[in-house]
């Protein structure tokens, strides 16, 4: 025969059902665990962290008992089919397990708040302006050191003027070419004629040139 091993059940019945009926839900369950039950802990009606099966608060139930591994897988089974339970835990702990009173973890949860309300109070937030400086000032350190100086220099030297831009509207003005004289547009119109009679003298075969 397998040998025991020690194993704790949490159960929460559904607050729907009157205060007789929870009374005979717990019984039951006891009976499914045995009787070799070590520990028993009722903690009574308490509200949820979220609504469960639309429910809002459930009646909590604590046992610590012994039992074999296959009894725990048909236990397991009987468990899912439960009326009125609207969850359950069961879990193997180890031999020298202490179980906590409901008191007990009430104290232990109240020192762990204060901890942590006392680690935050240590450290102040700092207002939002000066977060915005405090990374500001961070931003251009990391900047400076990852940008050689010449380049840092030369970025915040103020930039040479630019050369002024045409408008939308303005459009650049067209060179007209100068005009040339009447006597200088003969002597151009005599030139090109001369030219012309010269051509025609060079290329007449007749000519023998």
């Amino acid at each position: 025969m397998e040998m025991k091993k020690k194993y704790e059940l949490m159960v929460i019945i559904s607050s729907t059902i009157a205060d007789p009926e929870i009374k005979e839900r717990l019984k039951g369950l006891k009976e499914q665990l045995g009787k070799e039950i070590v520990f028993e802990e009722i903690w009574g009606m308490r509200d949820f962290a979220y609504p469960i099966k639309n429910q809002r608060k459930g009646y909590y139930a604590v046992w610590n008992f012994l039992v074999d591994g296959e009894e725990i897988k048909e236990l397991e089974e009987n468990l899912k089919l439960y009326p009125n339970l609207v969850r359950h835990l069961i879990m193997q702990v180890p031999d020298d397990y202490k179980p906590f009173t409901l008191k007990e973890l009430e104290t232990e949860m109240d020192k762990l708040r204060k901890e942590k309300a006392e680690k935050r109070g240590g450290k102040k937030r700092p207002k939002k302006a000066e977060e915005k400086r405090v990374s500001k000032a961070t931003t251009e350190k990391k900047l400076e050191e990852a940008i050689p100086e010449k380049e840092i220099r030369a970025k915040k030297e103020p930039e040479a003027a630019a050369p002024e831009k045409l408008k939308p509207t303005e459009s650049p003005k067209m060179v007209e070419p100068a005009k040339e004289s009447p006597q200088e547009e003969k002597k151009a119109a005599k030139g090109s004629s001369l030219d012309e009679r010269l051509d025609a003298i060079l290329s007449d075969k007749d000519l023998g040139l």
